[in-house]
């Protein structure tokens, strides 16, 4: 069977090659690009299905143009720095931000998550909900939208320390915690949010009660309007 091809490019080689041994290790097939400047073609003929890049390389040749603006756009992971304007680029271009420093299983979760989400029938729809109180590891924040696989939260910039690569969430109107695994994060694109941050998160391994009551806020939570 073969394997998922993932690109890299990253301006470190040393960031590069770990960043490709953790997806070999992963089961993927990591494929390094050294030069992003190469013409498209070349980009093309490498037939990647997910791309892992700089920051600071979005806007280097043409890597961006070749992985989303297609027929069928392949899934970018951006890293970088703790950059509100980043991160923002990041998200306008389609793409997830994961922040330095980044560690192997926070990396390979993040390539699962992507590469699902680039096959719908995989996920569940994500449902927007009227900023529903919760708390990250005791920091009191909002939930955004959920599915059966996860959620995205709301939070002041200033606590991003309260999103380690896996966190306790609280949710009061179901009265249950569950384990969150942080999957990217990026500045609140709402004009109402200044200066908040919003958190994807996929839910880990939980205990079945807990599970279960959140099937029910999915299904049965209110609709923001």
């Amino acid at each position: 069977m073969s394997r998922t091809k993932v690109a890299v490019a990253c301006r470190s080689r040393a960031e590069r090659a770990a960043i490709t041994e953790w997806l070999d290790a992963g089961g993927y097939h990591a494929v390094a690009i050294l030069d992003p400047t190469v013409p498209a073609r070349d980009l093309e003929a490498l037939g990647f299905e997910l791309l892992v890049l700089d920051a600071e390389l979005m806007s280097v040749g043409s890597l961006m143009h070749v992985a989303r603006y297609r027929a069928t756009p392949r899934p970018v992971i951006v890293i970088g720095e703790a950059d509100p304007d980043l991160e923002i680029d990041a998200e306008r271009r389609g793409a997830s931000y994961l922040v330095r420093p980044i560690e192997r299983g926070g990396l390979l979760f993040a390539v699962t998550l992507a590469l699902a989400e680039g096959r719908p029938t995989r996920r569940s729809e994500r449902k927007p909900l009227p900023r529903v109180p919760a708390a990250c590891d005791g920091v009191a924040s909002r939930i955004v939208d959920v599915s059966y696989e996860g959620v995205r939260l709301e939070l002041p910039a200033r606590e991003r320390s309260a999103l380690p690569p896996f966190f306790t969430l609280r949710v009061p109107l179901l009265n249950v915690a569950l384990l969150v695994q942080r999957v990217w994060v990026c500045s609140s694109s709402d004009a109402d949010s200044a200066g908040m941050l919003w958190c994807g998160g996929a839910l880990a391994r939980n205990p079945q009660r807990n599970e279960v009551a959140w099937r029910s806020l999915v299904d049965h939570g209110p609709t923001a309007v």
